[in-house]
């Protein structure tokens, strides 16, 4: 962003209100100094072929390098834009045929109108120091009180606190969410508000998708159940997965989870304090459809896990393993 451009004067109307509220954002906005605000009371700066009633019409903006390159109307403000950092990658509908002729006659209807657009902002009109009948508004008094003074000067170091009692709770959450952090660096006993400002916000830093913590397992969690009119259903993968066909001997490819429901799947075999409410949902299976056949019966509940492939190994899985964790009817044949 800071390779050398052309740079460019532009020439405003300082009169206009609204004129000289935009070339002060330019300004702010330029920080590689590409742009010199010139305003239209300095004639001397002028080019000496440039009628001074045109400043009153448009914008001008002047190849600082070549005077001799000028552009007004939209084509003034494409250059304006492209000049700030980034600017070329919003300024560039004013330069597409067609786009470029709408931009051209919106500026021009803004030109026209902009003294009723100043006044409606409540800036100067053109031409005119102030706004008619605007309230006076008094001075503040330039001192403040004792008070605010007090707290104003503590705002940086409240501020700077704050910032760093945020990467103590992170690095806490760091230490005890990744086992390969040393036993002896790892902050195991949190305080319960430590806990919550990591849990209420979502800010886990267990990043064990990447080495040396990356899973070596796949798992999923599958549910046979049977209606009323004897059909084999998985309710439980027909509302969270893309794949619901039983019967299920392994974990499917691309189940498709999103992360709730990936976190649940993963938690829910080994949450019996859970289980009721999964239970009721799932005996609700036929409310949902809205077919009384689908009534369920009985289900099985049951969590697969299975290897991955090793690097250069069949892509196959391998160990796959099987155990079920809800039962209804508890009492039945296996």
């Amino acid at each position: 962003m800071q390779r050398k451009r052309r740079a460019r004067v532009v020439f405003y109307d300082a009169d206009c209100g609204v004129c000289f509220f935009i070339a002060r954002v330019l300004a702010r906005l330029d920080v590689f100094q590409r742009l010199r605000m010139v305003s239209n009371q300095d004639r001397t700066a002028l080019p000496a072929d440039i009628d001074s009633e045109l400043l009153d019409k448009t914008l001008l903006v002047v190849d600082q390098e070549a005077p001799g390159r000028r552009w007004t109307r939209a084509e003034a403000v494409y250059q304006c834009l492209a000049a700030l950092p980034l600017g070329r990658l919003w300024a560039w509908p004013l330069r597409v045929p067609g786009l470029s002729n709408l931009a051209g006659a919106g500026y021009d209807a803004f030109a026209r109108n902009r003294t009723r657009i100043s006044t409606w902002l409540g800036l100067a009109q053109c031409g005119v120091p102030g706004v008619p009948g605007a309230p006076r508004v008094e001075a503040p008094d330039p001192t403040p009180a004792p008070l605010r003074t007090w707290l104003r000067a503590r705002v940086p170091l409240v501020r700077e606190l704050g910032i760093g009692l945020v990467f103590v709770i992170l690095a806490a959450e760091v230490s005890v969410a990744n086992p390969s952090v040393p036993k002896a660096l790892r902050f195991e006993n949190r305080p319960e508000w430590m806990v919550a400002a990591v849990m209420y916000p979502h800010v886990f830093e267990g990043w064990s998708l990447f080495s040396p913590e990356a899973p070596l397992s796949d798992e999923t969690v599958v549910v046979d159940a049977v209606t009323r009119d004897g059909r084999h259903v998985d309710p439980y993968n027909e509302v969270g997965s893309r794949v619901s066909s039983l019967p299920v001997e392994g974990v499917p490819v691309r189940l498709g989870h999103d992360s709730f429901w990936c976190d649940y799947t993963l938690r829910i075999p080994d949450a019996p304090q859970y289980h009721q409410a999964l239970l009721e949902w799932l005996q609700r299976y036929h409310e949902r459809t809205g077919r009384p056949q689908d009534q369920i019966i009985r289900f099985e509940a049951f969590v697969i896990w299975q290897d991955s492939p090793k690097p250069g190994a069949p892509r196959e899985p391998t160990n796959i393993r099987k155990r079920r964790f809800l039962r209804w009817p508890e009492t039945g044949a296996p």
